[in-house]
């Protein structure tokens, strides 16, 4: 759960920090938007694959592996950012590797809420993490501006990958 939720934030932070760093890269509102679709056609594409995985193999390793995609998606984008590297095309294809691996974090975090939790607490536990997800919502949003506004959207996406890190982290434990 904490793992879960720590990650919502950092996944509701960094829509804002993608999109302002292609627009600061000189990239137009058709950019954003192929960086958005990069993302959710790479997560559509692999969401069964990543089901069939996550039936398959050990969830939390699964779990674990895709977070860590996750990070490293993400500390790509930020250092490309902080160091004045990052061209748009390159942000646009990591987005895509960065839908890719939540298709196979997520098949796996429904599984395993089913194998952990007792039946008769699945509600209560589904409704916690509701609960979680939407919370972080507001909260990953107003972070993700602060930062923005503040240091730059490659150091929100840094912070989105200490997210991503951080469950994992969790998640072995």
């Amino acid at each position: 759960f904490a793992g879960r939720a720590i990650s919502y934030i950092g996944t509701y932070l960094a829509p804002i920090a993608v999109a302002f760093a292609v627009l600061d890269l000189g990239g137009s509102p058709t950019d954003v938007g192929l960086s958005f679709a990069a993302w959710t056609l790479a997560q559509v594409a692999m969401l069964a694959f990543g089901g069939v995985l996550g039936d398959r193999l050990p969830r939390r390793t699964v779990m674990i592996a895709g977070d860590s995609a996750s990070f490293v998606v993400r500390l790509a984008m930020g250092l490309l950012l902080v160091t004045h590297h990052a061209q748009i095309w390159e942000l646009i294809v990591l987005q895509g590797f960065g839908g890719a691996s939540v298709a196979f974090y997520n098949p796996a975090f429904y599984g395993i809420v089913r194998e952990i939790v007792p039946t008769d607490q699945l509600q209560q536990a589904n409704g916690y993490l509701a609960i979680a997800r939407f919370a972080s919502f507001p909260l990953g949003a107003a972070i993700g501006g602060t930062i923005v506004a503040t240091v730059g959207s490659g150091t929100a996406l840094l912070f989105d990958g200490g997210t991503y890190a951080t469950s994992a982290l969790l998640l072995s434990l």
